[in-house]
């Protein structure tokens, strides 16, 4: 086993010896401990208690920076590292990538390790850490840059003897934290999940969090993440109320809905044998020469409208790497109390609120073939195009209205620009981000200007 080096510095999550970046609050985020990377500040939590109802002020306020100090033993950090260049297959900073396939999914998940994690000076032992994404995660694996999307599990290694059953940090078993990948605000995962859940889409939650690591030189900064709540953990919950029932999140061939194969259907939660799958997909496959049939059969296993209304939100936002492009990015739930139902949840919005070569432009999708069926057909159905055109609409008001909007970026602008360009910002080596110039540039055209035009663009396709 090995460490990569580059020069003196251990890549990936360590970091050159720099001041945990301006504005940001270092008090309560633990202190360096021994060589092994483990802090020896921090309260240490009891075991977790699972009945505990999350505290989204906590974790998921948007109006603040959130802090969390992560250690990890040196050998095991080694290991991820080893890991990582195995299933990448180039070294850390090995460059661009060399062909179309080396943006292919991993083969297999990157695998946990043991971390120490410091949060308002409690602390948590034995959290499970692995890294996590596919574009964002080669980008950064590619470039050198040690910013690395990665997800917490606070007792995901309980079966293996290490940390507390039923662990929460304040509710919550799992966080995902992205790495700003392709957004040079830093806003858009932020922005489009507010948007979703205002205008009726289930959304997972989403905040900054400020990232340090000891994985034996001292903590050091890796800079601002967005974290994400797992559809899988909390947000069902949150949304129906109950979490019992089959999850699943579609990624693979069949994830397109036009066949089915139980590799493309992951299921999270619940009972997923594929058999409720199957019935969507028949449903929607069925013949519409009789159409209030098919409509009907398909409105028995699939909430219609809460896909409509998804379609028509990230129409309005643009996010083109999405159901309609690329086959993944989606989940499933069947909630008991809407008879078991698939609701659609989307997931993952750092290339929304863009107008990227490959995003669908005509806010009506009529680019849309019927290898995405379940665009395609529903919009060349007239009772469900009348829908989603009342959709596109509603989706241009609320908080995505052109004052709210404007508004809330400029906050979320004046929330970040101390902490990304005050003083020493992220480390050079540890971020997406150009200058501060560039930033503004970004707020102002790339984000409220493109709004601009693209609610002008969805007025005109409904004939405003």
């Amino acid at each position: 086993m090995r460490l990569l080096v580059v020069g003196s510095m251990t890549l990936l999550l360590a970091c050159v010896d720099t001041p945990a970046g301006p504005g940001v609050d270092t008090s309560g985020l633990g202190s360096p401990g021994g060589g092994d990377g483990v802090p020896a500040g921090g309260d240490e939590v009891p075991a977790g208690d699972d009945e505990a109802s999350p505290d989204y002020a906590a974790v998921f306020g948007t109006d603040t920076i959130h802090h969390i100090a992560l250690s990890m033993d040196k050998a095991e950090h080694a290991a991820m590292l080893d890991e990582m260049e195995v299933l990448i297959g180039t070294p850390f900073g090995g460059g661009g990538p060399p062909s179309e396939e080396a943006w292919e999914p991993l083969e297999t998940s990157p695998a946990w390790y043991p971390a120490h994690v410091v949060v308002d000076d409690q602390a948590w032992e034995g959290v499970g850490i692995r890294l996590k994404g596919n574009s964002s995660l080669r980008a950064a694996w590619h470039a050198g840059i040690r910013k690395l999307p990665f997800r917490l599990d606070f007792d995901q290694l309980v079966s293996e003897g290490v940390g507390a059953e039923d662990q929460r940090l304040y509710g919550f078993e799992e966080l995902s934290f992205a790495n700003g990948f392709r957004d040079e605000t830093l806003m858009r995962d932020v922005l489009a999940s507010a948007i979703l859940e205002d205008r009726g889409v289930p959304a997972a939650r989403a905040a900054y969090w400020w990232v340090t690591l000891d994985a034996g030189a001292g903590p050091e900064p890796l800079g601002l993440y967005v974290a994400m709540e797992l559809p899988d953990d909390t947000m069902v919950e949150r949304v129906w109320g109950e979490r019992e029932g089959p999850l699943y999140k579609p990624d693979g061939p069949c994830a397109n809905l036009t066949c089915y194969d139980p590799a493309s259907f992951e299921g999270k939660r619940g009972d997923t044998d594929g058999a409720d799958i199957e019935r969507l997909i028949t449903a929607l496959l069925a013949s519409r020469d009789d159409a209030p049939a098919w409509r009907e059969g398909l409105e028995a296993t699939l909430d219609v409208d809460g896909f409509l209304r998804w379609l028509a939100v990230n129409s309005a936002l643009q996010n083109w790497d999405v159901y309609g492009v690329i086959a993944h990015n989606y989940y499933l739930y069947g909630a008991a109390a809407d008879g078991g139902r698939f609701t659609w949840i989307p997931w993952d919005h750092n290339e929304a609120l863009a107008d990227w070569p490959a995003a669908n432009e005509d806010p009506l999708l009529s680019q849309i073939d019927e290898g995405w069926p379940l665009i395609r057909l529903l919009l060349d159905d007239p009772v469900y195009l009348e829908r989603y055109e009342l959709f596109l609409l509603e989706a241009l008001e609320g908080a995505y209205a052109e004052e709210p909007f404007e508004a809330r970026v400029h906050a979320l602008a004046e929330l970040l620009r101390p902490v990304l360009y005050g003083g020493e910002g992220e480390p050079a080596d540890s971020t997406f981000l150009g200058s501060e110039e560039e930033f503004d540039a970004a707020v102002e055209s790339g984000l409220i200007g493109f709004a601009d035009e693209r609610r002008a663009e969805v007025r005109a396709a409904v004939g405003l």
